[in-house]
């Protein structure tokens, strides 16, 4: 289990470029979900806003990697791209893109408090591993508004035929 007391692999990326990757998304999202579920594990006061948190944001990834592999697919057509939208889905697409974005920035918004309240109790009973979490959730946060949402409507926009826009 990769989690905030533990080191990514050096593999695990190539290059810079490969933060903007679903997959790279996807083992972010992983991390900040193991590290929550031990802390939820373990109980305490942090318990119950934990246990509320992870359901929230577990829906929350799944939404965001289903929507950025969808979009990095149009990137990437070929022999690989099984998830791929076949050409009329790609008008849906141009249509969703915007608006679903939209709806994850809100949604981000949303988790504000929690992790206010997180980094309060870790504060109250001098949990510095939760205090490091915290910060870690709102910085991921704040990566996805600034450079994949970004990058995600950059490239729908790019591969979306003229013809669509």
């Amino acid at each position: 289990m990769i989690g905030a007391g533990q080191r990514l692999p050096e593999n695990t990326l190539g290059t810079t470029m490969d933060v903007l990757t679903p997959e790279h998304t996807r083992v972010v999202h992983r991390s900040l979900l193991y590290d929550l579920w031990d802390i939820a594990a373990v109980g305490g006061i942090a318990g119950p806003a934990v246990r509320d948190l992870i359901a929230r944001l577990t829906s929350h990834f799944s939404r965001e990697e289903e929507l950025l592999r969808s979009i990095h697919a149009l990137a990437r057509p070929g022999p690989r791209s099984d998830d791929a939208p076949e050409p009329e889905d790609i008008e849906i697409m141009a249509g969703f893109l915007d608006a679903e974005l939209d709806d994850l920035r809100r949604e981000h918004m949303e988790f504000e408090p929690a992790i206010r309240e997180l980094e309060e109790v870790a504060e109250a009973v001098f949990d510095e591993r939760l205090f490091a979490l915290a910060h870690r959730l709102a910085a991921h946060l704040s990566e996805e508004e600034r450079v994949h949402f970004p990058a995600a409507g950059l490239i729908g926009r790019t591969f979306i035929p003229v013809s669509v826009q």
